[in-house]
């Protein structure tokens, strides 16, 4: 019993084994790591260099179907959001044109009572002021757009001869009529 050399207990590890301990118990590793597998199939040589790009090829078909999915997911969102908005937008017009459509005939009918229950007189004057209000809101709508160009474009050209001024001493137009009179 002297000459037997004492044995070790093995530290508990919660239940797991490292690799070493589980050689040492003689049990073999179930699962081997991802490296010792190339390691082992690097042997082969145009074998595996083959099925690598085979991988490399699937994974990337893999990839590019994935973002064409993805692409077609996004495109039939937007349809469906254009259709919708469509939808409410005709269903908000009809609306609008149903109101408005009885506030004229409401006029009408209340102005052919107040002229004598003529019904032609009253739809007549309902449907001049409500053509008359249009054509003034739109030619209004069209002088305010003119007027707010035009003055944008002459800040525009003020603002560069300003730049000019600041820059050279002078201007283009300053330029321009000192020209016309060095001709005289």
């Amino acid at each position: 019993m002297g000459n037997r050399p004492e044995r070790v207990a093995p530290k508990p590890m919660n239940g797991k084994q490292s690799p070493h301990m589980r050689s040492k118990a003689g049990v073999a590793p179930a699962v081997t790591d991802d490296v010792e597998q190339e390691a082992s199939a690097g042997s082969d040589g145009p074998e595996s260099l083959t099925r690598q790009l085979r991988e490399l090829t699937e994974y990337l078909l893999h990839y590019v179907r994935a973002k064409s999915d993805g692409v077609k997911l996004s495109v039939r969102r937007a349809a469906f959001l254009v259709g919708l908005s469509a939808l409410g937008f005709v269903a908000i017009s009809g609306l609008i044109v149903a109101a408005s459509w009885c506030m004229i005939s409401g006029g009408a009918e209340g102005l052919a009572v107040l002229l004598g229950n003529r019904m032609w007189a009253g739809n007549m004057v309902a449907g001049f002021v409500v053509l008359a209000g249009l054509c003034f809101a739109i030619g209004g709508l069209t002088a305010k757009r003119r007027r707010i160009t035009r003055e944008r474009t002459a800040r525009k050209y003020e603002d560069r001869q300003a730049r000019q001024q600041a820059e050279f001493g002078h201007n283009a137009c300053e330029r321009a009529a000192n020209g016309v009179r060095k001709k005289k």
